[in-house]
């Protein structure tokens, strides 16, 4: 899993990663903003925030400038692996 990490880290994601990604980002957002309760949470989050809650539409475009680069680096400064929690799930004693 670690090797995994740095690879993406070291390399970043593929432009068909970045893309598919985009696309579902952009399907959920499109579903999610047909309901009522993810409206109501996402404009009270907003206020709480102190920002417009006009803002709410501008994140598909936010999703649509998604590339390469940015990924990866959020990658390099968000995924560290200096700590972290390894957990094995044993099978049950009979």
């Amino acid at each position: 899993m670690l090797k995994e990490v740095e690879d993406f880290k070291a390399n970043g994601p593929t432009e068909k990663q970045v893309n598919d990604e985009k696309a579902a980002l952009l399907r959920d957002f499109e579903a999610n903003t047909k309901t009522n309760a993810y409206l109501m949470n996402q404009i009270s989050l907003k206020y709480q925030y102190g920002e417009d809650p006009a803002t709410l539409w501008n994140i598909p475009d936010y999703y649509r400038r998604l590339d390469a680069a940015t990924v990866q680096q959020a990658a390099k400064t968000y995924l560290t692996t200096d700590a972290f929690v390894q957990v094995v799930l044993m099978p049950e004693k009979k």
